[in-house]
């Protein structure tokens, strides 16, 4: 995790050495995809769709599944 982005599950932060930690609910660095918790679930997908089908493609799941990220 050297200098890649990354969240976790809170308190578990240390174990990702030298990540630069984000408190975000999905962080997505190069190939890797982490996530901090099962309230994260729809965000962590959508992400896992857009890395593998692209944006409109996750656009368009979050529109079949009614969800949209309230921030």
């Amino acid at each position: 995790m050297q200098g890649r982005r990354a969240c976790a599950y809170p308190g578990f932060e240390t174990q990702l050495a030298g990540a630069q930690i984000s408190y975000n609910s999905v962080e997505t660095d190069g190939h890797i995809i982490t996530s901090r918790g099962m309230g994260c679930a729809i965000d962590f997908g959508l992400a896992i769709i857009e890395r593998f089908q692209g944006k409109e493609a996750a656009d368009g799941m979050a529109e079949a599944i009614v969800y949209r990220k309230f921030l």
